[in-house]
C-alpha cells in the first residue's frame, strides 16, 4: 500500500511495498494471513488495490475502512470510487494522507489540499497522516515532527479536528514525536498476525496517552480477493483490528448519543459555581474570547446547553446573570471531565434527544491550552 520503495524492516516498521522478488514469490506461493473472526477486522486500500467490491469486503467480515486519499498534494488514484463504494454499503470511513517533510511541500500545502478533498465528506472517523519512511525523487526524504506538528497544527486551523498518525515503534524510535502528538489516535503498524498488540513507540508509551492507540495494523498478507480486491490489481492486502470493545468501536466510528434530561422539550438552566470561572463569547473553550466573568453566589441563566453532564466537557450558553444581559458561554465540565460549576433545569422541559458525533479526542498545545474535540467544533 505504500507509495515508496525502501529497504526492509521488522515487524515493527510502518508498511512497505513489497520488492518485485518478494510480489514472485507471494504469487507463486502464496500465503496469506487469517483474521481473527471474533476481532473487529478493518481493511486499509491505496491505488494499488484498484477499485475494492466492498459488498464483499463486507460480506467477509470487514467493519470499517481506511481509504488513501492524497499523497502529499495529488489525490490518490480511485480514492472517490472507494470512498463512495464503502459509504454506499454503510461501512465507517476514514482516509488517510501521506506526508512528506515541508522541505519538499509545506504542511501547510498539504493540509490544505487534504480538507480540500475531505471538507465534503470527511468519514466517519480519521483522518491520519501517515509518518514514516518516503522518498522523493528517488532520494530518501523521511519527515520529522516538525513537519509533522506544521500539518496537525494546519489541519486543526481549517477543520476543528487533529488528523490521527499512522506510524510505528521503528519509524518513531528514529524520528521521534513529543507529547503534542501523543493527544492524536494512533494507527500503529505491527506485523505479528495480530495475536499481540502492536509494539507501541513514544509518545504513546506515556499512560496519559495510551488509550489513544485505537488501531493495529497487523499484516500487509491479508487475502486480497476474500476482501473484494481485484487480483489484476494486488493478491494480498493489509489488515487491521480495532483495539477496543464494541462499544467502544461504536463510538470511535459513530454518533453517541447524548439525551437531555426528561421530559422532552424547551428548559431553562442554571448555572452556578463555588470558584470564579470565565464567560466566553463563544462555545469554542479557551478559544473563545473571555468576556465575562460568574463568580461565587452569582447566577447565570440560558436554554442552550453543550455536551453531556457526565462528559468530558459541559457547557451553558447563558443570555444574562442575575437579570443582568449577555450573552456568553460558561463551562461546569471541561478539562478531561473536570466539573467547575454546576447546571440544574429552573423550569420546562429540555430540547429534545442529539447525536454528537464523536471523536475519542483531546489536544494539549505546546502552550498548555486543552482541547476536546467533538465531530467538526471544538469543545473545551
Amino acid at each position: 500500500m505504500t507509495e515508496n520503495f525502501g529497504s526492509s524492516f521488522s515487524a515493527n516498521v510502518a508498511r512497505q511495498r513489497p520488492s518485485s522478488f518478494q510480489k514472485i514469490l507471494r504469487t507463486l506461493f502464496p500465503s496469506f494471513v487469517p483474521a481473527d473472526p471474533t476481532r473487529i477486522l478493518g481493511i486499509d486500500v491505496s491505488h494499488y488495490d484498484g477499485i475494492v467490491d466492498w459488498n464483499v469486503a463486507k460480506a467477509n467480515g470487514i467493519r470499517f475502512v481506511i481509504v488513501k486519499c492524497c499523497d502529499g498534494t495529488v489525490k490518490s488514484k480511485y480514492f472517490d470510487e472507494n470512498w463512495a463504494g464503502a459509504k454506499a454499503v454503510g461501512l465507517p470511513r476514514a482516509a488517510y494522507n501521506w506526508l512528506y517533510p515541508s522541505d519538499k511541500i509545506s504542511g501547510t500545502t498539504q493540509a490544505n489540499a487534504w480538507w480540500n478533498v475531505l471538507s465534503a465528506d470527511p468519514g466517519e472517523f480519521g483522518p491520519f497522516t501517515d509518518y514514516e519512511w518516503t522518498y522523493w525523487a528517488g532520494v530518501p526524504a523521511n519527515p520529522y515532527e516538525k513537519d509533522l506538528y506544521g500539518v496537525l497544527t494546519r489541519y486543526f486551523a481549517l477543520s476543528g479536528k487533529m488528523t490521527g498518525i499512522y506510524s510505528s515503534k521503528g519509524y518513531c524510535g528514529d524520528h521521534p514525536l513529543s507529547d503534542y502528538e501523543g493527544q492524536c489516535v494512533a494507527w500503529l503498524a505491527g506485523y505479528n498476525g495480530g495475536a499481540t498488540p502492536p509494539a507501541i513507540p513514544y509518545p504513546w508509551t506515556n499512560s496519559r496517552f495510551a488509550s489513544n492507540v485505537k488501531i493495529h495494523q497487523f499484516t500487509d498478507q491479508g487475502d486480497g480477493s476474500l476482501y473484494g480486491v481485484n487480483p489484476s490489481f494486488a493478491k494480498d492486502v493489509d489488515l487491521n483490528y480495532f483495539l477496543g470493545t464494541e462499544e467502544e468501536f461504536q463510538e470511535f466510528v459513530g454518533g453517541t448519543p447524548v439525551p437531555p434530561p426528561d421530559p422532552a422539550g424547551d428548559a431553562m438552566y442554571k448555572v452556578t459555581c463555588s470558584n470564579t470561572v470565565n464567560i466566553r463569547a463563544s462555545d469554542g473553550g479557551t478559544l473563545g474570547n473571555i468576556i465575562g466573568a460568574l463568580s461565587t453566589g452569582q447566577t447565570g441563566h440560558g436554554t442552550e446547553i453543550s455536551g453531556s453532564p457526565t462528559g468530558t466537557y459541559y457547557s451553558l450558553h447563558i443570555t444574562d446573570v442575575d437579570g443582568t444581559p449577555i450573552d456568553g458561554w460558561v463551562y461546569a465540565r471541561w478539562n478531561n471531565g473536570n466539573t467547575f460549576a454546576t447546571i440544574e433545569e429552573v423550569v420546562t422541559p429540555p430540547p429534545p434527544v442529539e447525536t454528537v458525533p464523536h471523536m475519542d479526542m483531546t489536544l494539549t498545545d505546546k502552550d498548555g491550552t486543552v482541547y476536546r474535540f467533538v465531530a467538526d467544533g471544538v469543545k473545551q
